[in-house]
């Protein structure tokens, strides 16, 4: 009989799993890029194998349960040579499979059941979306505009600094702390002509986003997490886009996006003394020309998880390492939201510059879902933290000029 193992166990892996035919098969158990996963026994029956270790087992056919990250699941087995033998579930005709009971109709339920609670979260949040939002966002091209012409700072708040705050964390890299939840929700009330604040344009027409990313607001703006988010805000001021760190993957238009907004980014690069603050997977702009314009660059390597631990020794090394004209760039999560506030309230320029990196490789490669980038950290892919493959580049080791541990 044929092995067989489920790739993925995300929501959807159950739903496979009743449709296998045990007695026509040899079933494994799951794979999964998670390593927190591997080695797990998923609910108390099969074992979660890494990738490589199905190999070994001499897997015949692997089930994907995403209904996404096509591109980059067949990018993975095509480097490891075991392409032909992907299902897609979601998307092939599986009656040729004798092990798959394609006579349940369970899939077609279940994508009939998809598309319903899809429509229903549009209904729900008509009202926002086709109405005057109460919460005033100014574009991401105001906001670098602005940057750039009176050199302010930058933070921003996403779903993950808003769960700090609410108490609700909902970041894999960094734990929970009081303190840096308080933090955070002071610079959120805070009034800086200086320092700029962005919040996720969540609250009001979702227009420009593409269909899967429109559905995930909608799935996070519940009516109680936006009643949630009113209590913090003032609806007195005006916010900029925290998208600003995402021009590229969730929108419709993304290349004519993208192209505008990267357009300013090598503007606010260009003929700058740079100090980027990173985690030590980022390596911002290392090798696709993003900050070829700058004057000169120097980083600062800090933990790529739980930043805020070392929070003061992060302050210091970079008080001590910056120049008074110095444009400092921050991809610490969290943390960066904090530090770009404390170093500008020290007279520094200093821009909560998020993912906007993997962004940049994504456009580049004119990207149509999140792959993997050689050599870097994607943190909106959750199994690929580390980076399998280290890429030595001698222009960015000779930049490092400090590591935090």
């Amino acid at each position: 009989m044929k092995k067989v193992v489920i790739w993925g166990t995300g929501q959807y892996a159950s739903y496979i799993f009743k449709d296998i035919l045990m007695d026509k098969c040899a079933f494994e158990g799951f794979v999964d890029n998670n390593i927190e996963k591997q080695n797990k026994i998923w609910e108390n029956q099969y074992r979660i194998y890494s990738l490589e270790k199905s190999i070994e087992l001499g897997i015949d056919y692997y089930l994907i349960s995403t209904m996404y990250y096509k591109e980059q699941i067949l990018l993975q087995a095509q480097s490891l040579g075991i392409e032909n033998k992907l299902i897609w579930y979601w998307h092939d005709d599986l009656s040729e499979y004798e092990f798959i009971n394609d006579t349940s109709y369970l899939k077609e339920n279940i994508l009939l059941k998809i598309k319903i609670e899809k429509l229903q979260r549009q209904v729900d949040n008509a009202t926002y979306e086709y109405g005057n939002s109460p919460v005033k966002i100014k574009p991401a091209k105001d906001l670098l505009k602005k940057i750039i012409d009176k050199k302010c700072s930058l933070c921003r708040f996403g779903d993950g600094e808003f769960g700090f705050i609410l108490k609700q964390n909902r970041l894999w890299y960094q734990k929970y702390d009081n303190k840096m939840a308080q933090k955070l929700e002071n610079i959120l009330k805070s009034d800086n002509e200086k320092i700029l604040i962005a919040i996720a344009d969540n609250y009001g027409s979702l227009d420009k986003y593409n269909d899967r990313a429109a559905d995930e607001i909608r799935q996070y703006m519940t009516k109680e997490k936006r009643q949630e988010h009113m209590g913090l805000l003032d609806l007195s001021r005006e916010y900029y886009d925290a998208y600003v760190s995402r021009p590229y993957m969730i929108y419709k238009d993304k290349d004519k996006n993208a192209f505008e907004i990267f357009k300013l980014y090598k503007k606010l690069f260009y003929n700058r003394n740079i100090l980027i603050i990173e985690g030590k997977n980022t390596k911002t702009g290392v090798n696709n020309g993003l900050l070829d314009s700058a004057k000169s660059i120097k980083r600062i390597l800090c933990p790529d998880t739980n930043a805020y631990s070392v929070y003061d020794k992060i302050l210091n090394k970079a008080i001590e390492s910056a120049s008074s004209d110095d444009l400092i760039l921050i991809t610490l999560g969290p943390t960066a939201t904090i530090l770009a506030y404390d170093l500008a309230m020290k007279g520094y320029q200093a821009i909560d510059l998020g993912q906007i990196d993997n962004e940049y490789e994504w456009f580049m490669r004119h990207a149509t879902e999140r792959i993997i980038i050689e050599g870097k950290s994607v943190s909106e892919i959750a199994w690929y933290r580390i980076p399998e493959i280290q890429i030595y580049d001698d222009k960015y080791e000779t930049q490092i000029i400090a590591h935090v541990e």
